[in-house]
């Protein structure tokens, strides 16, 4: 794990102070032509604070949270996915190279933005970008 992706974290983290989240996704894959996609770019904020490549993540950041502040949804690893697109870190493996807390599957982030939104005063969020994660960063909120 590079220490230089921790220590922007911790900045960020005393800046959003213990009452705040910060919720940065990382960029959709783009179709090219049907069954092509354009090679693949992760959203530079995500990646300036994980150092996490793949598509279909969000990175949580909770300071204060007893059970560690750097929380990532992503997709679990698959076999078959990995024929096509390449390695996939998976749960765990994003754990232990990127020095991830914990680690949830995409479709249960919903839930986890629910439960982590407890008690936060102020969450940090790009609306706009992404018009399903606005809604489901919404319905959590409320």
């Amino acid at each position: 794990m590079n220490k230089e992706f921790e220590k922007r974290r911790r900045r960020l983290a005393k800046l959003i102070g213990k009452d705040g989240i910060a919720v940065i996704p990382t960029a959709s894959t783009r179709v090219r032509s049907r069954d092509t996609d354009y090679p693949y770019r992760p959203d530079s904020d995500f990646y300036y604070f994980t150092g996490f490549s793949e598509p279909h993540a969000v990175m949580i950041l909770a300071p204060g949270r007893e059970d560690g502040a750097f929380v990532v949804c992503l997709r679990a690893k698959n076999p078959l996915t990995e024929i096509w697109d390449g390695h996939m870190e998976g749960l765990n493996g994003v754990k232990k190279n990127f020095g991830v807390d914990q680690s949830f599957k995409i479709e249960d982030l919903e839930t986890i933005l629910s439960s982590l939104f407890l008690g936060r005063q102020k969450v940090f969020f790009t609306l706009g970008q992404d018009d399903v994660l606005d809604k489901t960063l919404m319905r959590s909120y409320n």
